[in-house]
């Protein structure tokens, strides 16, 4: 009873913030013919995605993450998933403390490049960021990771010709890097459940998207799960100029044999973002990154602190 009581001024405050953020969040416009196209794709390749026969160790939660998501897709209005519990548990960074610091380094660096890519759009209808209520929190999250990697590497993602995400959530990172100016292939590389839902948010977003990684074309986004295909688009895609690889979490986060699939493929990037914590699931993921880096000494390696992630670290690298 001692602790309810404790956690009440708690609750009261978030479902305040909520409340707020809600208001400040567009309303869904009429469902159109388009969307509901959109919605029937989605549905079809969620009903049909098969789950995991058995689960590696340290995944069980993701296992449990596509069941529920399955649910959500087939019984709920997928204009509205990013409001999904599911969503915000696992892939949707709401109001946390550590927005407002990622924000004010947006705004001290290069604020007026920034300001344009962060501007959240109603699809899925995200809530608003209530301090900057024309973002979300998610957004300016992944902006705070791409600007600390430029900084880092003195490359602006706009100059890239490939880009390779490994777990790429709802699809977030690859809409914002679209708004700043890339317009190379973007390879995605989720589990099919997720894949599905990348298409069908960055389809609703106008973005190009292939129908199949086999018959992508320059410059579409591709979304797959399958390990052979992965090697072959990014064999394809990573030929047409500089590379990067993207994982945030998602790759400390996956078994070894799952983040070796896209590690493994190093040699074909010319640059690197990766952020990590430093212990999942029994794994050191500290010295994990360091031997793998150790293998690669072509590469210009660093990694950075996150103050506001003290057992988390960023992974940044440029080739020589």
């Amino acid at each position: 009873m001692t602790n309810f009581i404790r956690t009440l001024p708690r609750r009261a405050l978030r479902n305040a913030v909520f409340a707020l953020s809600d208001a400040l969040s567009p309303a869904p416009k009429p469902l159109t013919a388009k969307d509901e196209a959109n919605i029937a794709r989605l549905r079809s390749e969620i009903a049909t995605a098969a789950l995991p026969e058995t689960v590696p160790g340290g995944a069980e939660e993701w296992m449990e993450n596509l069941v529920t998501l399955r649910h959500h897709v087939l019984n709920e209005d997928p204009r509205e998933f990013l409001r999904w519990p599911v969503i915000l548990k696992a892939m949707f960074v709401t109001f946390y403390g550590y927005v407002a610091r990622e924000l004010l380094y947006l705004l001290r660096h290069n604020w007026r490049r920034w300001r344009p890519a962060i501007a959240e759009a109603p699809v899925g209808r995200p809530y608003r960021y209530p301090l900057y209520p024309a973002s979300s929190g998610n957004l300016i999250h992944h902006a705070y990771h791409l600007a600390l990697f430029e900084r880092s590497t003195a490359t602006e993602v706009a100059d890239l010709g490939c880009i390779v995400e490994f777990g790429g959530g709802y699809g977030s990172m690859c809409r914002l890097t679209r708004n700043l100016g890339f317009r190379g292939t973007y390879i995605i590389f989720d589990l099919p459940h997720f894949s599905a839902l990348q298409r069908f948010y960055l389809r609703s977003m106008g973005f190009a998207v292939a129908d199949a990684a086999e018959s992508a074309t320059p410059g579409e986004i591709v979304c797959l799960s399958d390990a052979n295909e992965l090697r072959n688009a990014v064999a394809r895609a990573s030929a047409n100029g500089k590379a990067l690889m993207i994982g945030t979490w998602s790759l400390s986060e996956a078994p070894i044999a799952a983040r070796n699939i896209l590690l493994e493929l190093a040699d074909r990037f010319a640059l690197f973002l990766i952020a990590f914590q430093s212990d999942f699931a029994g794994v050191d993921n500290v010295r994990f990154f360091a031997d793998w880096t150790k293998r690669h000494p072509a590469v210009r390696w660093q990694f950075q602190p996150i103050r506001h992630f003290p057992s988390s670290k960023y992974l940044f690298g440029k080739r020589s």
